[in-house]
């Protein structure tokens, strides 16, 4: 049987799919985050990732352990064409690591031009032409961007309950804080942070937990859930501009599709959208076709040069 596989490698988490020549999903599995933020040469984080993702999609699958594989592509948040810890070495004919931007714009727009922008526990938008100009924006990670996703809208949410503790204030969003993290206080909230005891893909967790308190009514929430809603219109908005060279009004429609976890909520999806039209008259909003795992294993079987009408499973 001749083997294809797609990998999707974020900051919280990476999944695996394991599929036949004719584009039927054998097997998915999971592992940890794959992104290199913060580090180093001796690192297997990604190559950890990437291999157990595999092993346990295989296993799922039925598949021997040893089988090999005719292509792989590991879409990867972050990526920046060179891998900084060790080297994934799965068993294949060919494998290749891209920007996971690149597998969601390959899920959503099935290869159209367009734009795609990931709104998970980090941001990018990755947009392309009827020329067949690609462009990368945002992506820059947590210290420098990640404007709108899931550990900005977390991390905001601990900077306002820090200001109000500090000023003696009471905060509605003290108490669902401190029993989302189990901690008795914000200064051990932020120590356990600093010594890496919670990592970042933990703190984006208190995202959603933020987005339902927003819908409660909790006035910091809302603001913080609002403004990131309006961050990510803005960046499919700057990303399609920037495609027709930042034409005021653009010459046609553009399709634009956000993904990743934040966009299951769909109250936020839905705020997203409506601050897109305002920002971009000519976008025209797609529900994507299939998830970002599935992007990279359409793009597998694009460098294999197979062509598959659907995936399924």
């Amino acid at each position: 049987m001749k083997l294809f596989a797609g990998l999707d490698g974020g900051q919280s988490a990476t999944e695996a799919i394991v599929a036949d020549r004719d584009g039927r999903i054998i097997g998915r599995g999971k592992a940890g985050p794959a992104d290199e933020i913060d580090q180093r040469k001796e690192s297997t984080r990604l190559r950890d990732a990437v291999h157990g993702a595999l092993s346990a999609a295989l296993r799922n699958g039925g598949v021997e352990p040893d089988a090999k594989f005719v292509s792989i592509v590991a879409g990867i948040s972050g990526y920046e064409g060179r891998v900084y810890g060790k080297k994934p070495k799965p068993n294949a004919r060919h494998f290749s690591i891209v920007h996971d931007a690149s597998i969601a714009h390959a899920a959503a727009l099935g290869g159209k031009p367009g734009v795609t922008v990931i709104c998970g526990t980090g941001t990018s938008a990755y947009g392309s032409n009827e020329d067949g100009d690609a462009i990368t924006v945002g992506g820059w990670g947590y210290l420098f961007g990640d404007q709108g996703s899931g550990f900005w809208i977390a991390r905001r949410a601990l900077e306002r309950v820090m200001r109000d503790t500090d000023a003696a204030l009471p905060s509605q969003l003290r108490k669902p804080l401190l029993k989302h993290f189990r901690r008795k206080s914000e200064r051990e909230i932020a120590r356990a942070v600093y010594a890496g005891e919670i990592p970042r893909s933990a703190v984006a967790d208190f995202a959603p937990r933020t987005m339902e308190l927003a819908r409660d009514g909790v006035t910091d929430a809302r603001l913080i859930v609002d403004q990131a809603a309006d961050t990510l219109a803005s960046l499919a908005a700057l990303t399609a501009r920037r495609l027709y060279g930042n034409k005021r009004v653009l010459p046609g429609p553009v399709q634009v599709a956000f993904t990743g976890g934040l966009t299951k909520d769909r109250s936020f999806h839905d705020a997203i959208v409506a601050r897109l039209k305002d920002r971009l008259p000519e976008a025209t909003v797609v529900i994507p076709h299939y998830d970002n795992v599935v992007g990279a294993l359409l793009l597998a079987y694009r460098d294999a040069h197979v062509k598959i009408d659907r995936v399924r499973e």
